[in-house]
């Protein structure tokens, strides 16, 4: 079976170039970065970046708390499914913004600055409206207990995951 991507670009290529330009190629990321993403989770191996990957994408991990136990982790996408859903309205903000940069009331890295912080509070709301796949094994409510943490929603059992999405214009 074959399966074709299609990407229909509708202006954000327009409206990220002519912001690029305004910034002296300064690009804007959100995501698990800098100090934050080194995090350790649980006092183990871990970190908060790796969490990440597991959970945007999914894993197989084939000798899970070194048991020898094979564990299969869905794919809880929080930062590209996000995006995904907000795309129209960060380009109506950079739109809306480009217009007001244009008109000298503010910067253009404000404006990036401004469609971060929106980009960071969609993500971390996400994340605590349990809008990401809610499957959690038994073993893994087990193992929150035996922490000492709620069995609740994944990627909610310390909030640290959360609180390490962040933005930066580079």
């Amino acid at each position: 079976m074959t399966t074709k991507v299609i990407d229909r670009d509708l202006g954000w290529s327009r409206i990220m170039g002519t912001l690029h330009k305004m910034t002296g190629n300064k690009d804007l990321y959100v995501g698990i970065q800098g100090p934050e993403a080194a995090a350790v989770v649980h006092d183990g191996p871990v970190t908060n970046v790796m969490l990440a990957v597991v959970h945007e994408f999914g894993a197989t991990v084939s000798n899970a708390f070194g048991k020898g136990i094979v564990a299969v982790i869905p794919e809880r996408s929080f930062l590209r499914s996000n995006f995904d859903e907000n795309n129209t309205t960060y380009a109506r903000l950079l739109e809306t913004g480009l217009g007001r940069v244009v008109d000298g009331k503010m910067s253009a890295l404000q404006l990036m600055a401004q469609v971060g912080e929106k980009a960071v509070s969609d993500v971390k709301q996400r994340i605590a409206s349990a809008k990401v796949k809610q499957d959690l094994k038994p073993a893994t409510v087990a193992a929150r207990k035996r922490r000492g943490n709620p069995p609740g929603p994944a990627l909610q059992e310390t909030q640290q995951l959360r609180d390490s999405v962040t933005w930066v214009i580079r």
